[in-house]
């Protein structure tokens, strides 16, 4: 499967194409973006290529199994951010239904509402689907910080 995640501001929309068609998910991302460190640890993720692969550890909000996104050639989870630094150990961002305090160390989050949770189950049951056919690869988008790049 193959997913572009594209980010105006604080909303996020991950568009995914495999062979039964296309599905288009809805979410925010609240993080900040401190621009003297850009998409450090507890940020939004740098625009670019990740894979999507299933936690391997248990947790919190990402249960194991949960997609999480990893530097292509890393460990599941493990993100190397634009400085060169480690994130994602040993928590790991991956998207998921916001909690009470809707607020996020860099995940993009479904609403906290029965359509959210559905969006999430449905994206997480898409993900599922495609591990075993060339997994999912998903490239994040942000017209915004084009110039930072």
């Amino acid at each position: 499967m193959v997913c572009s995640q594209l980010r105006v501001g604080n909303n996020t929309t991950i568009t995914c194409y495999d062979s039964s068609g296309t599905s288009t998910y809805h979410l925010s991302e609240p993080a900040p973006v401190n621009p003297a460190a850009p998409y450090e640890k507890d940020q939004q993720l740098a625009p670019g290529l990740y894979f999507l692969l299933p936690r391997t550890t248990w947790g919190g909000v990402l249960p194991k199994g949960s997609p999480v996104y990893t530097t292509p050639g890393q460990p599941a989870g493990t993100i190397i951010t634009p400085s060169g630094k480690i994130r994602g150990v040993p928590v790991p961002a991956g998207p998921h239904v916001a909690g009470p305090e809707k607020r996020s160390e860099g995940c993009p989050l479904f609403p906290r509402t029965k359509a959210g949770r559905k969006q999430q189950k449905e994206f997480y049951r898409h993900f599922k689907e495609n591990i075993n056919t060339g997994g999912t690869l998903i490239y994040i988008l942000d017209p915004l910080s084009i110039e930072k790049i």
